[in-house]
């Protein structure tokens, strides 16, 4: 970010100017006319300053400044404005972090509730546009509901370095489970060491949202692994009552919440495994 003081006018006084005017062709024994100018001249030059930091925040990769992330603002005006969880409302603006990790969002109008019950909400997301596969695939910081115009705001810090994951390898077969009933999945992820305030959350869905439901390890705290027992079924059943089916192939995913002074909720990229038929 530059930080730049604010120019005091600066006046340029051009005082008894003394002008030579040599005529052209004349013999080094002509005079020279001379033109003397004694009155001041004043230019004022006045630099506007930069705006101060406002809605803002920093962003590092493995704990070090980076520069050029996008980050986005959101704005909603209507809709339940969640604390975290899902991104609350439209695309408002825009901007890259500076050399020092820094995005600043400037001159954002005032939160103002209009008549509804909801009140208005500000929110910064990161959604990795570049596909950068050492990168989360997404963040987003706790969104706020008050909000006046020109204040300074640190809306959330966070580092957008991915998570290893370890096991299942993405694409993984499971061997067969001839006539079992239950399956035992060992989830294996690398936790980021330069983020000790970390705490990971395991969640497990089937492609599409098969039977719209999904299972959830709950926060687990700055952890590599996480063991799970599920059953066996055919046909309708899912990962929410700790259910798989045969043949069947599902996606998991870590969470990331930042604990700390900011708290925010990134996630990784969708990885695959498969059980066999029965």
């Amino acid at each position: 970010m530059r930080t730049e003081k604010a120019l005091n006018p600066l006046i340029f006084v051009l005082t008894s100017v003394v002008v030579c005017l040599s005529i052209s062709g004349s013999s080094s024994n002509q005079p020279t006319s001379q033109v003397t100018v004694s009155n001041s001249i004043y230019l004022p030059f006045i630099a506007k300053p930069y705006p101060t930091v406002q809605l803002h925040g920093y962003v590092t990769e493995n704990s070090i400044p980076v520069a050029g992330v996008r980050v986005d603002l959101l704005y909603n005006a209507q809709d339940v404005c969640d604390l975290i969880g899902g991104y609350p409302g439209n695309l408002f603006r825009t901007t890259l972090t500076d050399a020092n990790g820094l995005y600043n969002f400037r001159d954002v109008p005032t939160l103002i509730q209009q008549g509804i019950l909801i009140p208005p909400c500000y929110a910064t997301v990161y959604t990795n546009p570049e596909s950068n596969a050492q990168r989360l695939a997404s963040w987003m910081n706790t969104s706020i509901n008050t909000y006046t115009l020109g204040s300074t705001v640190n809306v959330g810090d966070f580092d957008v370095a991915d998570v290893m994951r370890i096991a299942p390898s993405n694409g993984a077969q499971f061997p067969q489970y001839i006539n079992a009933q239950k399956v035992t999945l060992h989830f294996q992820w690398t936790p980021r060491p330069n983020v000790p305030t970390d705490s990971y959350a395991l969640v497990l869905y089937e492609p599409g949202g098969r039977y719209g439901d999904e299972f959830t390890s709950g926060p687990l705290g700055y952890v590599g692994d996480y063991v799970k027992e599920f059953s066996l079924c055919f046909a309708a059943c899912g990962p929410s009552a700790s259910q798989l089916r045969f043949n069947g192939t599902y996606l998991w995913r870590i969470i990331v919440v930042r604990q700390g002074n900011w708290y925010g909720e990134g996630e990784t990229s969708e990885w695959s495994f498969s059980l066999p038929v029965r």
